[in-house]
């Protein structure tokens, strides 16, 4: 009778030699209570980084207004020019666009008049080209600034006129500006050359 009943638990020892289990289950399985602890191929696969994360932003930092630009072969904004020395400058004629020549000769102080003390510039002109009917305006292509910095204004005098004396290629002829002193101003000390795109960037003559 003992035999009989210990037969069952001999043949289940028997049978875990042969499996390799233990009394405490499958090497596998986890013990009861513990947390079971996640294997490798469970693992996120996070995209490795690249080099294409946004740039930075770049300061812009302004720069100087573009100086203006004049036609090849004539004299360039900014020039700085003695009484008696020519600049060439480009007026548009009929025909298109045409060269000539600008010599400040002299200024004279004229008598003072309702506008204030005037002055008139003397200007020796040269045609490079046909200048035949070119636009031009005295009284907005020149321009002083008084012995105060002072810029003028429009004046008149007797005998100026708004128009170029010459024409023809190689021809010469003389004309003159007025100008109103603003303020205390007694005299010139700059003469400005401003039309078309020398408005931002004269030509200059000083003394």
């Amino acid at each position: 009778m003992r035999l009989r009943s210990v037969a069952p638990f001999i043949a289940c020892l028997a049978a875990l030699s042969l499996t390799g289990c233990d009394d405490t289950g499958s090497a596998g399985a986890a013990t009861a209570g513990e947390a079971a602890t996640p294997s490798d191929s469970s693992s996120l696969d996070l995209p490795a980084p690249t080099d294409d994360a946004p740039a930075s932003p770049t300061l812009v930092t302004p720069s100087d207004p573009p100086t203006s630009q004049v036609a090849s072969g004539t004299t360039p904004g900014g020039t700085l020019l003695s009484y008696g020395d020519p600049a060439r400058v480009q007026v548009m004629t009929p025909n298109g666009p045409a060269n000539l020549e600008y010599t400040v000769s002299r200024v004279d102080m004229a008598p003072s008049t309702a506008l204030g003390q005037v002055a008139k510039i003397t200007i020796e002109v040269r045609a490079v080209d046909n200048v035949a009917h070119a636009l031009t305006l005295g009284f907005v292509d020149w321009e002083g600034v008084d012995n105060n910095g002072d810029a003028t204004v429009l004046g008149f005098v007797e005998g100026c006129e708004n128009k170029l004396p010459v024409e023809k290629p190689g021809s010469t002829g003389t004309m003159c500006v007025a100008v109103s002193l603003t303020g205390t101003g007694t005299s010139l000390s700059e003469v400005h050359y401003k039309a078309g795109d020398y408005r931002e960037n004269p030509i200059i003559w000083k003394p």
